[in-house]
């Protein structure tokens, strides 16, 4: 089950972004940053760490989708630009 929650920049929602799980080196991310993707390197990797610690702290929390209790999953998308747009 999927309970998307997201929050849209100018009412523009992006589907196709790597996944950082997947995706590792295009999106700059490892296993101590894997829910971040910063493609465009805008942010260093110290700087990541700090990010992920915050995303770890969240995804100890559960949240009620559909009825059901379920853990909270996030990740952050990093990008200059976005094309098409």
């Amino acid at each position: 089950m999927v309970c998307l929650v997201g929050y849209l920049l100018s009412g523009v929602l992006v589907v196709a972004f790597p996944n950082p799980l997947n995706d590792t080196e295009e999106c700059r991310s490892d296993n101590t940053t894997f829910r971040i993707c910063d493609r465009d390197g805008i942010l260093t990797y110290e700087e990541r760490q700090i990010i992920q610690a915050e995303i770890n702290v969240y995804e100890t929390y559960n949240v009620t989708c559909n009825d059901e209790v379920v853990p909270v999953q996030m990740a952050v998308a990093l990008v200059y630009t976005v094309s098409g747009l």
